[in-house]
């Protein structure tokens, strides 16, 4: 209608830093057995959805090394056009680790103070339409607490996509 409102008021693309020496095994593999396998982690594929239970987070020991980011916000009531965009991130590094990659969620502003999150740590993996995505680096980053990391973002209005560029002191 004319004078209607849209369901979902607007909503967000979140992200933040992942990593942890138990997460990175679960999907980077180095020495095995005396053999150097690390250039198959090349044919893995860089983004996948990440459909494990809350359990898989808290077993393989998820490092979250920076704050939620918002990498992209869309306003549905004030604009109905979004085109594509690209942008490039400075994320703080707040806990040093080996970085994976990406945790990438969505963030709703249903109506007013209405919300829904399915934010990784805070239980938001339960079977739906909605997984988190991740996003991996070629091979995991080490930071430290003070860089600031570099991320190409953009999307397409279909999907989002990020890519590591550097790591940098402040």
């Amino acid at each position: 209608a004319s004078n209607g409102i849209m369901i979902p008021d607007a909503g967000s693309i979140m992200i933040n830093l992942i990593g942890g020496k138990t997460f990175c095994k679960e999907f980077f593999v180095n020495e095995v057995m005396g053999f150097d396998l690390s250039k198959f982690n090349k044919i893995v594929a860089r983004k996948t959805n990440f459909t494990g239970p809350n359990s898989f987070i808290e077993k393989t020991k998820i490092e979250f090394l920076a704050d939620d980011t918002i990498a992209f916000t869309f306003e549905f009531n004030k604009n109905n056009i979004f085109p594509s965009e690209r942008k490039i991130l400075e994320i703080p590094i707040i806990r040093s680790g080996y970085c994976s990659g990406i945790m990438q969620w969505i963030y709703l502003r249903l109506f007013e103070d209405i919300t829904f999150e399915n934010h990784p740590k805070n239980g938001g993996i339960k079977p739906s339409g909605w997984q988190p995505a991740l996003y991996l680096f070629d091979e995991p980053v080490h930071v430290v607490e003070g860089q600031i990391l570099y991320l190409s973002a953009e999307h397409n209005r279909q999907a989002p996509l990020f890519k590591l560029m550097a790591v940098e002191n402040k």
